[in-house]
Protein backbone atom coordinates (compact mmCIF):
# COMPACT_ATOMS: atom_id res chain seq x y z
CA UNK A 1 0.00 0.00 0.00
CA UNK A 2 1.29 3.42 -0.91
CA UNK A 3 1.81 6.03 1.76
CA UNK A 4 0.83 8.82 -0.64
CA UNK A 5 -0.60 8.11 -4.07
CA UNK A 6 0.15 11.50 -5.57
CA UNK A 7 -0.28 10.18 -9.13
CA UNK A 8 -3.93 9.33 -8.40
CA UNK A 9 -4.48 12.74 -6.84
CA UNK A 10 -2.88 14.50 -9.79
CA UNK A 11 -4.88 12.47 -12.28
CA UNK A 12 -8.16 13.19 -10.46
CA UNK A 13 -7.29 16.91 -10.38
CA UNK A 14 -6.22 17.10 -14.03
CA UNK A 15 -2.49 17.38 -13.23
CA UNK A 16 -2.95 20.70 -11.42
CA UNK A 17 0.21 20.52 -9.32
CA UNK A 18 -0.42 23.94 -7.78
CA UNK A 19 -3.82 22.86 -6.49
CA UNK A 20 -2.48 19.52 -5.23
CA UNK A 21 0.25 21.45 -3.43
CA UNK A 22 -2.40 23.63 -1.78
CA UNK A 23 -4.36 20.54 -0.73
CA UNK A 24 -1.26 18.93 0.74
CA UNK A 25 -0.26 22.12 2.57
CA UNK A 26 -3.73 22.56 4.02
CA UNK A 27 -3.78 18.92 5.09
CA UNK A 28 -0.46 19.36 6.90
CA UNK A 29 -1.66 22.55 8.60
CA UNK A 30 -4.53 20.69 10.26
CA UNK A 31 -2.91 17.30 10.77
CA UNK A 32 -1.12 17.91 14.08
CA UNK A 33 -4.29 19.07 15.85
CA UNK A 34 -6.24 16.12 14.47
CA UNK A 35 -3.58 13.64 15.59
CA UNK A 36 -3.45 15.22 19.05
CA UNK A 37 -7.22 14.95 19.45
CA UNK A 38 -7.17 11.29 18.39
CA UNK A 39 -4.26 10.40 20.69
CA UNK A 40 -5.81 12.22 23.65
CA UNK A 41 -9.12 10.46 23.06
CA UNK A 42 -7.33 7.11 22.75
CA UNK A 43 -5.51 7.65 26.04
CA UNK A 44 -8.76 8.45 27.84
CA UNK A 45 -10.68 5.65 26.08
CA UNK A 46 -13.13 8.21 24.69
CA UNK A 47 -14.41 5.91 21.97
CA UNK A 48 -16.89 8.39 20.52
CA UNK A 49 -14.23 11.08 20.12
CA UNK A 50 -11.79 8.60 18.55
CA UNK A 51 -14.51 7.43 16.18
CA UNK A 52 -15.49 10.96 15.20
CA UNK A 53 -11.94 12.25 14.74
CA UNK A 54 -10.74 9.10 12.96
CA UNK A 55 -13.71 9.33 10.60
CA UNK A 56 -12.88 12.96 9.81
CA UNK A 57 -9.19 12.21 9.23
CA UNK A 58 -10.13 9.18 7.14
CA UNK A 59 -12.10 11.45 4.82
CA UNK A 60 -9.34 14.03 4.57
CA UNK A 61 -6.67 11.40 3.93
CA UNK A 62 -8.86 9.78 1.30
CA UNK A 63 -9.25 13.10 -0.47
CA UNK A 64 -5.49 13.43 -0.89
CA UNK A 65 -4.92 9.71 -1.51
CA UNK A 66 -2.88 9.22 1.66
CA UNK A 67 -3.74 5.53 1.34
CA UNK A 68 -1.92 4.11 4.37
CA UNK A 69 -3.36 6.78 6.67
CA UNK A 70 -6.81 6.24 5.21
CA UNK A 71 -6.59 2.50 5.96
CA UNK A 72 -5.23 3.09 9.46
CA UNK A 73 -7.94 5.59 10.37
CA UNK A 74 -10.56 3.15 9.08
CA UNK A 75 -9.16 0.59 11.53
CA UNK A 76 -9.20 3.18 14.33
CA UNK A 77 -12.78 4.11 13.54
CA UNK A 78 -13.81 0.44 13.55
CA UNK A 79 -12.07 -0.26 16.87
CA UNK A 80 -13.66 2.80 18.44
CA UNK A 81 -17.10 1.85 17.14
CA UNK A 82 -16.60 -1.59 18.72
CA UNK A 83 -15.39 0.09 21.93
CA UNK A 84 -12.34 -2.17 21.88
CA UNK A 85 -9.60 -0.64 24.06
CA UNK A 86 -7.14 -3.44 23.28
CA UNK A 87 -7.44 -2.77 19.55
CA UNK A 88 -6.99 0.98 20.09
CA UNK A 89 -3.80 0.43 22.10
CA UNK A 90 -2.51 -1.95 19.43
CA UNK A 91 -3.22 0.61 16.70
CA UNK A 92 -1.58 3.59 18.38
CA UNK A 93 1.99 2.76 17.32
CA UNK A 94 0.92 2.02 13.76
CA UNK A 95 -1.08 5.25 13.65
CA UNK A 96 1.79 7.45 14.78
CA UNK A 97 4.20 5.73 12.38
CA UNK A 98 1.82 6.14 9.44
CA UNK A 99 1.27 9.80 10.32
CA UNK A 100 5.04 10.37 10.31
CA UNK A 101 5.43 8.56 6.98
CA UNK A 102 2.57 10.58 5.50
CA UNK A 103 4.09 13.89 6.63
CA UNK A 104 7.46 12.88 5.19
CA UNK A 105 5.90 11.85 1.87
CA UNK A 106 3.91 15.06 1.54
CA UNK A 107 6.92 17.21 2.41
CA UNK A 108 9.04 15.33 -0.14
CA UNK A 109 6.37 15.87 -2.82
CA UNK A 110 6.08 19.56 -1.95
CA UNK A 111 9.87 19.96 -2.11
CA UNK A 112 9.95 18.38 -5.56
CA UNK A 113 7.11 20.53 -6.90
CA UNK A 114 7.82 23.95 -5.46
Amino acid sequence: MLILNSEATLKRLMNDTAFVGELYSTFLETLDARVQRICTAMESADFEEVRKEAHSLKGASGTINADALHACTLDLETAARSEDPVALVALKGRFTAVVTDTIDSINAWLAMHS
